[in-house]
């Protein structure tokens, strides 16, 4: 009974350690041709993800999960005007 108790707790350190999730990699991504200030970042989307412009990298990045829960409580705040806040993309980002 001991020996199955075991292999049973070995078992369920080995599936939890199995099931923890990497962490959130951002890929760079094309400089998109609108995007909006939330008031913490750019934020636009490109292709089928949201993307963010960083200034450490001079880049646009996919949106973790912070950037885009800020940016969907910005949209819900202006759910009715944001899209007057759209930047739209002259030659290169950001839009200032």
């Amino acid at each position: 009974m001991k020996t199955i108790s075991i292999y049973a707790c070995l078992l369920v350190a080995v599936l939890m350690v199995g099931c923890a999730t990497p962490p959130v990699v951002s890929t760079r991504v094309p400089i998109p041709s609108w995007c909006v200030w939330d008031g913490y970042e750019w934020v636009s989307f490109h292709g089928n993800q949201y993307v963010f412009y960083s200034e450490a990298g001079d880049v646009w990045l996919t949106c973790d999960k912070a950037v885009l829960g800020r940016f969907h409580a910005w949209m819900h705040e202006h759910r009715n005007n944001w899209h007057d806040y759209v930047k739209w993309n002259q030659k290169h980002g950001p839009y200032r």
